[in-house]
Order: C-alpha cells, then structure tokens, then sequence
C-alpha cells in the first residue's frame, strides 16, 4: 500500500481554526473520511461511539476528517450526537486529502500506522473490526 503525509494538509478544527494533522510515530490510527449528509456514516457513527473502548484496547486513534462545506452544521452534528473522537473538516482548498487518496465513496477508512503507510482500507466500520479480529 502507500502513504500518507497529513502534514501537508489544513484542516479545521471545531473552533473553525485552520491546523494540520501530527501522526505519533508509536500510534495507529484510523481515518474516518465522512458528512453529515451520509447515512451509512452516520449509521458506522453510531456503532463507534458506543466502541470506543475498542480503539483503547487496540491502542488505535480514530479521527474523522469530514468533507462537509457548512462549518456551523458539522459542529452542531458533532455536538448533539456527542462524536468526542478527534474531527477536523477538510477546507476549499487545491490540496485536499480527499483528492490526493482518491477517496470518492463514503464513509472511508484508512488504518495508518504513525509513519503515515496506509495497512488497509475498508468502506464500513465492521469490516476494520472484521480486519483486526481476524
């Protein structure tokens, strides 16, 4: 599989303040590419808040990365639905994640170890579980 440099990307955090994403060179991390407008993340969303302990347990980091446009209506989403894992929203600009990893169908995830290389990639939450119960 490739790689990834988050670095060289801008995001925006929930207080609307543009940052870039830092791997941990000892972590794993999922990315969760998704909208608020996405049934089947939103359904994925609601299966992961209720497994949070199964990040912890696997030592991996899960952060959402939303490609929505409304700043207001993602941060309203993600407080009344209480999505206390790390989210950033992709911004208007030419270098987008998104486009650079081809992701075009939602949601997505990349499991990453802290170098960046991408181990897998799956389009629903239980087939990552699947993926690290096998």
């Amino acid at each position: 599989m490739s790689s990834i440099n988050l670095s060289k990307y801008k995001f925006n955090n929930i207080d609307n303040k543009l940052t870039s994403i830092k791997l941990e060179k000892s972590k794993t991390y999922l990315l969760d590419f998704w909208f608020v407008n996405c049934p089947p993340c939103v359904r994925d969303h609601k299966l992961i808040s209720k497994k949070m302990n199964f990040f912890k347990e696997n030592n991996i980091e899960l952060i959402g990365i939303s490609t929505d446009r409304n700043h207001s209506d993602w941060k309203n989403y993600l407080t009344k639905n209480n999505y206390n894992w790390k989210n950033y929203r992709e911004t208007d600009s030419l270098k987008r994640v998104t486009k650079d990893m081809v992701i075009w169908s939602f949601p997505t995830y990349l499991l990453l170890n802290g170098e960046g290389e991408i181990k897998a990639r799956f389009n629903s939450f239980k087939d990552f579980e699947n993926y690290l119960n096998n």
